[in-house]
Formats: structure tokens, sequence, C-alpha cells
């Protein structure tokens, strides 16, 4: 018994320093991203066309409809084109979605992906818009939720939205988001439109 007991035990104890060590090397890899000076390859792209594409890859992915979560995307205006770094944006969406996807891990859930148009006094601006049907965000902590280490998640590194909210700052893009506790939460990425390309 008491061999037993303590291989059991040492079995437990390996466990738990692999997970720390594979939460170490998360933590040392992103603190790398997050302190790397991009320099984005800006490339003229179809916003429409980019996010379609992303939204159709997440559907097709096992372990998001493994998790019973419905990936739509409504995009009724084509031919927004917009001056980014295609995989810099990548990386910030798939930060951005994993805390979607994390959000709404335990009951499932909607994940919805728009794209349209903002004309304001100063600006027009395509917007990028990443809508999940999650716990949400309580209204205390929303400002905070791209500081570094700033997590409300046990296991979470506090710095997934630090990251996207850089790589999208140096596309010249800003981000926002919208959330009410236990009713989701909308996040969204505003780049602006080429001046030859406002009408």
């Amino acid at each position: 018994n008491w061999a037993a007991s303590r291989a059991l035990l040492s079995g437990v104890m390996a466990e738990q320093i692999g997970e720390g060590v594979h939460r170490l090397d998360e933590i040392v890899n992103n603190l790398l991203l997050l302190t790397r000076n991009e320099k984005p390859a800006m490339t003229r792209i179809d916003a429409s066309n980019f996010i379609k594409t992303y939204a159709e890859k997440l559907i097709e992915d096992e372990n998001v409809s493994a998790q019973t979560i419905t990936v739509e995307y409504d995009i009724p205006e084509p031919d927004l084109h917009v001056d980014i770094d295609p995989v810099l944006m990548k990386r910030a969406l798939d930060n951005i979605c994993n805390n979607a996807l994390q959000s709404m891990s335990e009951d499932g859930g909607i994940l919805t992906f728009s794209v349209k148009k903002k004309v304001g006094k100063i600006q027009k601006l395509v917007q990028m818009i990443i809508n999940d049907t999650g716990v949400g965000i309580p209204r205390h902590l929303q400002s905070r939720i791209f500081e570094p280490f700033f997590t409300t998640r046990e296991r979470g590194t506090g710095l997934g939205l630090t990251i996207s909210g850089n790589l999208l700052k140096v596309q010249q893009c800003d981000v926002s988001i919208s959330s009410k506790e236990g009713d989701g939460t909308k996040v969204i990425i505003s780049i602006p439109l080429p001046k030859e390309s406002i009408t």
C-alpha cells in the first residue's frame, strides 16, 4: 500500500511539475512577443474576405466544434480594402478569439464575426467586430483587460490581450470592448480606410 501510494503521489507531482513548466514556457514566450519590436509588413487586403476566411477556419477547427461553439459571420459589405499586416492581424485575432472561446467553454455559445464601414466626422473606418455569448466582463474590470498580467482566469497569463493590443497599435488600429456581465462581449477593431479608398 505504501509503495502504491508513493507511486501515485510521484505521478501527481510529475504531472503538476509538467503543467508548471508548460505554464512558465507559455509566459516566457508571451513576454518575448510582448517586448519584441514588431515592424508590420502593411498590405492592402479585403477586410471582408480576410474575416470570412478566418471564421471559416475556426468553423473547421475540431477543438471549437468539440466545445459546442457555433461560429458565424455576417459580412454584408464586400470590397472594404484596408492596409494591415495579415500575419500580425491573425495573431491579434487568435488571442482575442481564444479569450472569447474560453468564456463560452462550459456551456457552448456563439462566436460571430462581422465587418462594416463606419463614417465619422473626422475619420472613416472599417470595423472588424468579434461578438461572443460568453460570461461577459464586469464593468469595473473592463478598463484593465489590456494591462499586462491582468487576468480573470485561474490559469490565464494576463498577456494575450496585451499582445493583441500592441499588435493592433503597430498597424495603426484601435481596439475597444463592450461587455455586460452574463451577456457576452463585443470586441471592435477599427482600421482607418486608406485615403484613396475614401469616397
